[in-house]
């Protein structure tokens, strides 16, 4: 999350800018470490870009969440899939997010290409590397995981958010 917010703020900045968000999203009374958690990950979904909370990666993940994870499925899906998926949700909403999103403003639509890195470097995503045959040829493949049913349940969770 650091890393992230580094990147897209700048330096020192950003690492202050965190403490903050973690201050400030944090409420008096969590109920469980589990709210605790979802608390963070909802922060650390919606990162400041341009000073102003983005929302695309956190509809990009609960559309993927939904799609391809509700009903218990647990295989890997091909980054390329992915990637693709998430582009047609980001041109599917580009309307909302192009008058309200910091990452969709400084990145237009390209800015789906950065959402498997993003929840990947933030440790929602594990994207794995492999070998497959096809026709004889051996063919690398990156696939994306989500390894812990409680990073589903934050995705779904997310249905619920404002």
């Amino acid at each position: 999350w650091m890393s992230l917010k580094r990147a897209t703020s700048g330096g020192k900045k950003g690492s202050e800018e965190i403490l903050n968000e973690i201050n400030d999203s944090i409420p008096s009374s969590v109920g469980s470490h589990v709210d605790l958690m979802f608390t963070l990950m909802n922060c650390a979904t919606s990162p400041l870009v341009r000073g102003t909370r983005t929302k695309m990666i956190k509809l990009c993940y609960l559309a993927f969440v939904s799609v391809f994870f509700e009903s218990g499925r647990r295989e890997a899906v091909p980054l390329e899939i992915a990637t693709e998926f998430f582009l047609n949700i980001v041109e599917s909403h580009k309307d909302a997010l192009s008058e309200e999103d910091s990452l969709y403003q400084a990145n237009g639509r390209q800015g789906s290409k950065l959402i498997p890195e993003i929840l990947g470097s933030l440790g929602i995503f594990n994207i794995t590397q492999h070998t497959t045959q096809s026709e004889g040829t051996k063919v690398k493949e990156s696939s994306i995981f989500i390894d812990h049913e409680l990073i589903r349940e934050f995705g779904l969770q997310l249905r619920n958010d404002p």
